[in-house]
């Protein structure tokens, strides 16, 4: 009887344990993958502070590369789209 009851116990203590991540995963649309960085973050598995500081960085670095490589746009003139030149825009031919 006696280990009905430590089993019982140890079942109670899983349960409190792991039935908020059970809920996650159930209630949310891609729980599995939330109540996994969850438990990981939680146990301590995971360094969520140098995570920080990678995905700090890549924004950073992706925002520098986005402003520098920016350029301010010029419009074509409308002859430079058509193969034949002005030309055609003029009402002439574009054979001499």
């Amino acid at each position: 009887m006696q280990s009905v009851v430590n089993r019982l116990r140890k079942l109670h203590r899983l349960g409190r344990k792991f039935a908020p991540y059970l809920i996650v995963e159930l209630l949310l649309p891609g729980g599995t993958l939330i109540a996994l960085v969850l438990f990981l973050c939680r146990d301590g598995r995971v360094d969520t502070g140098g995570m920080a500081v990678r995905a700090t960085l890549a924004l950073v670095k992706a925002l520098k590369h986005w402003i520098v490589a920016r350029q301010p746009f010029v419009p074509w003139p409308a002859h430079a789209y058509h193969p034949a030149g002005r030309a055609v825009y003029d009402g002439g031919s574009s054979r001499p």
